[in-house]
């Protein structure tokens, strides 16, 4: 009986301690592909969840400004081959993050270390594309090189890292948390598509980071 009754209210102390938050990541940066990290902005929702007296868990999910904005792309111009080749690169990217947190101070908010894993589904279409044999100055259609302008690639990728950041109470109500992390892409440092004259900023990344703010409310 005795047991039962601390049981009790030691599982009382704990959900009465336990913390949630919610996040919006804006703006949230990654260089999924060799394009750059703050050319390949997004957003992203996630929760916080406070476990311990220094330890904290959380899920976002992000996805790039091109998910939004897929007629946005990025124009290219390159020599294959013997040919000179323009062509208009979208990628954009959206997935799902596990991230943890370790506050460096007694307490759950100020600066922290962490991990994080996760995935990326990243899709790729090149369209306006044109080539031009250097020899003769002649175009060459777009079915010379296989390129279909109505079909993306899609590829799945898996980023694993380190996380430093600062984040606030989430026992205040309003909390921030400014991040960056570095780490490396399973599945990554190769090209998503078949397509052999695409210039090496169109490939997926190996090594990555990651930057960004995020804000929100906690109870």
């Amino acid at each position: 009986m005795r047991l039962a009754i601390l049981l009790s209210l030691l599982l009382g102390t704990q959900a009465a301690d336990a913390q949630w938050g919610i996040r919006f990541l804006t703006p949230h940066g990654e260089n999924v592909t060799k394009l750059g990290l703050f050319r390949q902005l997004g957003l992203g929702i996630g929760i916080d969840h406070n476990v311990s007296g220094r330890t904290a868990i959380g899920f976002d999910y992000v996805w790039s400004f091109r998910k939004l904005m897929p007629e946005e792309g990025i124009a290219y111009s390159t020599t294959w081959n013997g040919y000179s080749i323009e062509y208009v690169d979208v990628t954009s990217y959206a997935g799902l993050q596990y991230r943890s947190i370790y506050f460096l101070k007694d307490d759950l908010y100020g600066p922290y270390v962490g991990a994080t894993v996760g995935f990326r589904r990243v899709e790729q279409t090149i369209t306006s594309f044109y080539a031009r044999d250097n020899a003769t100055g002649n175009y060459v259609p777009d079915s010379e090189f296989g390129v279909n302008s109505q079909r993306g690639e899609l590829v799945t990728v898996f980023p694993i890292g380190l996380r430093l950041g600062t984040r606030g109470d989430i026992e205040d109500g309003f909390f921030g948390d400014l991040y960056v992390g570095i780490g490396y892409q399973l599945g990554g440092n190769k090209a998503i598509s078949d397509y052999k004259f695409l210039d090496e900023e169109s490939e997926l990344s190996g090594l990555v980071f990651q930057v960004g703010y995020a804000w929100g409310f906690g109870w």
